[in-house]
């Protein structure tokens, strides 16, 4: 769509040009005409000639603008700003207390994606607080995956990073897909911990809501 824009706007500009130059080249054999006419003329033309030229100026740097920040959007669309490490790291220590926030168990998930909420869905987590690395598996409508990623227990952030087994759920959504990228703060007011998701693959750039919640103790 922004490819057939760029080229219409190019089009027309390139038609204003052909027009406003057939136009000064005609006029040369129309009989006798007064001095004072001419120069009229010629004068009104050199005007119009010139506030065309801008007005198609004008339009072709607006057209290069807009198709700049398309491919801007189009490049940055489903990818994080930081890489999951630095996430957990950049923020200020905001944990006070000796509460654990990263305990292994079950834990729900809820993301928003294209205008709609997708149920909570389990999956079960594990946290070395020696490395501050998670572990863990689950599945959605998507398909089975697992998760790998970081946290930081000063900051209570979470980076993960999920990916799904090729073969399991839906076969049309599922394409083997490691790009999946959720990064997750701690929200004291609603007791779990919310952020966005970001995917990126060669079909599919998109990025939005993800909260997840602890529900219980792994019981093995």
């Amino acid at each position: 769509m922004m490819h057939n824009t760029f080229r219409l706007c190019l089009i027309f500009d390139l038609l204003i040009i052909v027009v406003w130059s057939q136009r000064g080249e005609g006029g040369g054999g129309g009989g006798r005409r007064g001095a004072g006419g001419a120069k009229e003329c010629s004068v009104a033309c050199k005007i119009a000639g010139y506030v065309a030229l801008a007005i198609v100026l004008i339009s072709f740097l607006i057209t290069c603008i807009v198709w700049l920040m398309h491919l801007i959007s189009r490049i940055t669309r489903g990818k994080p700003k930081h890489k999951n490490t630095k996430f957990v790291n950049e923020l200020s220590v905001i944990n006070l207390n000796l509460k654990n926030y990263f305990p292994d168990g079950d834990w729900s998930s809820l993301y928003y994606q294209s205008y709609d909420w997708h149920r909570p869905y389990r999956l079960s987590l594990k946290f070395n607080h020696q490395t501050s690395t998670v572990s863990g598996q689950g599945t959605d409508e998507v398909g089975s995956y697992t998760i790998c990623g970081v946290f930081s227990s000063e900051n209570l952030c979470m980076g993960l990073t999920k990916r799904y087994k090729l073969g399991t759920g839906n076969p049309s959504e599922n394409l083997g897909h490691s790009v999946v990228t959720i990064h997750l703060t701690w929200n004291q007011a609603r007791d779990q911990f919310e952020g966005k998701w970001y995917v990126r693959t060669k079909k599919y750039h998109a990025k939005n809501i993800f909260k997840l919640k602890f529900e219980g103790i792994l019981y093995v």
